[in-house]
């Protein structure tokens, strides 16, 4: 059934009706009148200070009745009011048995209605005597419903039939807690006064119709509540029964009222678990886990199968995923390849960038450059509208550049076309030659252009190439009495002091001619001018003749240290060591460094008796022991700040960046712009930029700047968007087209609209939920955004730039913000603010407007904290 009202508030008049009433109760629903009492309580018109139920409520409360008949049988009305923008929502539940009326129509004498505030939120109106009469002329009962005596039936008329119902009724409302009964004591009772009713059923279209006239004003007396004394339990409210009351425990708890008891729900008796699942109480709720054999959440359990991925050959840096009896591999985040093989991805340097709000950001190895968007100029960082010249509107063609002339422009076919501007074909070039690729580079065209790289073993960005440096004396085959000379990629080997050969093999010389005996060694002397002659072990002489000595005279000898015992026959002599002078029985040092423990990259010095090591250039230590020194990582770096530096052992090595040219030590910015081999497309504009250059699309065309194709205008002459109620209505700018419904939902107020152009998407307010939603034109892809913390939100705009959602929440006095998804959310303005409207945004120069409700405010900046003005004139 549905129940209608129409209302005439300024006299307090109430028309409700039911329809349509279900066969068999067509007559005993005129019974259910405390529907229309209910209404009647909402407009009545207030005298002397009364506070009917619109005033007390604002339209949003419940109301519990019964009716209680002098039969026996026992009514319960249920009725829950919303109020939903400029209408309000009933909901009605009847439950228990009517008495049943056979008459066809129904009437009810003035009468008066008392309601008591019991306590904040809650008011009762007491049980009495609901006396009516159906049937026959009569007037009925007395105004003050008692009834003293039943009319007589006059000859012709139908029977007179006298009901008796006790009526009693309790509406629950939000009320402010500090409001209890500190003010006026006699507004806590009022006092209701129906007159004109009238309760009858129309049979050709089966319906109930009530109508009454209400007036509400102050009871004179104020009434006992007999709850300030009572015995309730305190998990039970006290309700008024007449000059008593009853206990009624809370929703969860049972009991007599007097005695409350929390009420033990299994959970479990209604669940959702799949059929292969086991339901386990968890407090209030439950849980659900799959039986033992099959997997999932426990609302859907499927039979166990061999995971595929138990044996797999995924990287250790990827994800194994199972499908079907397969499976296949994913890299993790930070990490690409196939999933067999995942290496680590490269930094985006554009993740923390300075690009200005309005530019894009491209990374270029580690680095990044900034590229103001169309519309805009500038360097990136700080991006500006740009101004229009006569270049805006030109007629040149797609491969020409246009360059304004004063208030015209002139056109020239781009490098690598030719014509006269409004023309241009491809001129057949060979993009390499005149290249400026290094000697060790190789050149490959490419389109209008071409590109240079390093051949093997060198290595750099094509126009400056490198020999890779390495040390071919890393490993050589060279003598032990030789040292290895690096020469470029190959070594040649050259004998040591006092050594002759070609350095793979090295022997002492003057030894290469000496007379020496055959039982002796020749030892050259130091300055390889001279040599002497030691007879071998087992042998005694001068060396340059030698005899068999089977007595070894050395072995108790008295040569110093550094000297070195020569056997003689039945005799031996004693020589200094080289590097040594004396006798041979007393040796002293000639060159302290001659032996020493110096490191191999540590220079000796002799010092008094003994020497000292020093680390050499490019080296740190003690000279015992010397490490390389890293260079590249001193604080103050030996190469341009626009180079990279490599460390070599002992030295270092400077190689200007991408985008420079140098020496390493001092490098200069290339003007790419200037180069024959630019990569920009023939549609783009060059912006050179310190260490690097950008391509921009020139206006008419769209892309990277590397790429430009010409911009599309979208189709169609665009659309009115706007809500009517519960839907989202789009209606076509042409008045040939018919309008649509974009969406609808039940139980829904739309306030405010918002259209990002960007990604073609409609945001809008939900007064009745209190949420913030967004959809497609089309009807797709609906979702609510915001569902919680919102009071009465009204006024939405996008920020195309930012990507940024704006609010404004009439409930509250504040305005949100939020990005485009609903995350990030925070308030902008919470004091100082009464009943916000509608926002607007101006993104470009960053400012903000808003109505409050016959007032225009200004906001100078968003969204740092905030400013308003009052009154400003504001135009956006």
């Amino acid at each position: 059934m549905n129940v209608h009202a129409f209302i005439i508030a300024s006299e307090g008049r109430t028309y409700t009706a039911v329809s349509p009433t279900p066969e068999g109760l067509n007559y005993t629903l005129q019974l259910i009148l405390p529907i229309a009492e209910t209404i009647a309580w909402l407009f009545a018109v207030p005298k002397n200070k009364g506070i009917n139920g619109m005033t007390a409520t604002g339209g949003s409360f419940s109301a519990s009745s019964r009716l209680r008949f002098n039969t026996g049988e026992d009514l319960t009305v249920e009725e829950e009011y919303m109020i939903t923008g400029e209408s309000i929502r009933a909901t009605i539940n009847l439950d228990g048995t009517f008495f049943p009326l056979e008459e066809k129509s129904l009437r009810v004498d003035e009468s008066t209605a008392v309601f008591t505030r019991h306590r904040p939120g809650i008011l009762i109106f007491p049980l009495f005597l609901f006396p009516v009469i159906a049937g026959g002329r009569s007037s009925g009962i007395e105004s003050k419903r008692q009834a003293s005596s039943i009319p007589m039936r006059p000859e012709g008329y139908s029977p007179i039939v006298l009901i008796l119902c006790y009526l009693e009724k309790t509406i629950r409302y939000s009320d402010c807690l500090a409001d209890e009964v500190d003010f006026d004591l006699i507004l806590n009772s009022m006092s209701l006064q129906y007159s004109s009713v009238n309760v009858f059923h129309e049979e050709e279209h089966p319906n109930l119709r009530f109508s009454l006239r209400s007036s509400i004003s102050p009871t004179s007396e104020l009434v006992r509540d007999p709850c300030d004394s009572n015995n309730c339990h305190t998990n039970a409210v006290c309700l008024p029964d007449a000059d008593s009351y009853r206990c009624q425990c809370f929703e969860g708890f049972v009991g007599d009222g007097f005695s409350c008891a929390e009420e033990i729900i299994d959970p479990c008796q209604e669940n959702a678990c799949d059929e292969n699942a086991e339901c386990s109480p968890l407090d209030r709720t439950y849980t659900c886990t799959c039986y033992p054999g099959y997997t999932g959440d426990g609302f859907i359990c499927k039979g166990e199968v061999v995971d595929p991925c138990e044996s797999n050959r995924c990287s250790v840096d990827a994800v194994c995923t199972p499908s079907g009896d397969r499976y296949y591999c994913t890299c993790r985040e930070g990490y690409e390849g196939d999933g067999v093989t995942c290496t680590r991805e490269v930094f985006d340097p554009c993740e923390s960038n300075q690009c200005s709000v309005n530019a894009d950001c491209t990374p270029s190895g580690g680095r990044y450059y900034c590229t103001c968007r169309d519309g805009y100029e500038g360097d990136g960082v700080t991006c500006r509208t740009a101004s229009r010249g006569p270049c805006d509107a030109n007629r040149c063609h797609p491969n020409a550049i246009c360059t304004p002339e004063g208030r015209t422009y002139y056109c020239q076919c781009e490098p690598g076309f030719e014509g006269d501007g409004f023309d241009c074909e491809a001129a057949q070039v060979n993009q390499c030659e005149g290249n400026r690729c290094d000697a060790n580079a190789v050149c490959f065209p490419d389109r209008n252009s071409y590109i240079c790289e390093c051949v093997s073993g060198f290595e750099g960005n094509g126009f400056i190439c490198e020999e890779i440096f390495m040390d071919p004396c890393l490993e050589n085959d060279c003598n032990p009495f030789a040292r290895c000379i690096p020469n470029e990629s190959v070594y040649d080997c050259e004998c040591l002091a006092g050594y002759e050969g070609d350095g793979y093999t090295c022997v002492s010389y003057p030894c290469s001619s000496n007379e020496c005996d055959v039982n002796a060694d020749c030892f050259a002397s130091r300055d390889g001018r001279n040599y002497e002659c030691r007879c071998k072990d087992g042998y005694a002489g001068d060396g340059y003749e030698c005899e068999d000595n089977a007595v070894d005279v050395c072995e108790d000898n008295e040569c110093d240290r550094n000297g070195e015992c020569v056997p003689l026959v039945n005799s031996y002599d004693c020589q200094c060591l080289d590097g040594f002078l004396g006798n041979g029985f007393f040796c002293i040092a000639e060159d302290p460094c001659y032996e020493n423990s110096c490191d191999g990259n540590a220079d000796c010095s002799p010092l008094g008796d003994g020497y000292r090591c020093t680390c050499g250039d490019g080296y740190q230590g003690d000279g015992y022991s010397c490490q390389d020194i890293d260079e590249c990582s001193l604080s103050i770096s030996p190469c341009d700040r626009n180079a990279d530096c490599t460390n070599t052992y002992g030295s270092y090595r400077c190689s200007c960046l991408e985008g420079f040219e140098g020496d390493g030590t001092s490098c200069q910015d290339v003007d790419e712009c200037s180069l024959s081999y630019l990569y920009c497309d023939p549609n783009a504009y060059c912006d050179n930029t310190f260490g690097y250059y950008a391509c921009t699309c020139r206006e008419g065309f769209v892309g990277d700047g590397t790429s430009c194709q010409a911009s599309v205008r979208p189709s169609g002459d665009g659309m009115l968007l706007y809500g009517q109620g519960k839907a989202v209505m789009k209606m076509p700018l042409d008045p040939n087209e018919e309008g649509a419904r974009v969406i609808h939902k039940k139980r829904q107020t739309i306030v405010g609209l918002a259209y990002d152009c960007e990604d073609d998407i409609i945001y809008f307010t939900d007064v009745a939920k209190g949420s913030i939603s967004r959809v497609k034109p089309d009807g797709t892809e609906y979702k609510r955004l915001i569902v919680k913390g919102l009071s009465s939100p009204e006024g939405v705009a996008v920020d195309h730039i930012s990507r940024n959602l704006y609010w404004t929440d009439s409930g509250f006095d504040r305005i949100e913000v939020a990005n485009l998804d609903g995350q990030n959310r925070r308030a902008l303005v919470t004091t100082d603010l009464t009943n916000p409207r509608s926002i607007v945004l101006d993104p470009v120069n960053g400012k903000s407007a808003l109505n409050r409700w016959r007032k225009i405010s200004f906001l100078s900046s968003h969204p740092a904290p905030p400013s308003w003005k009052e009154d400003d004139p504001v135009s956006i």
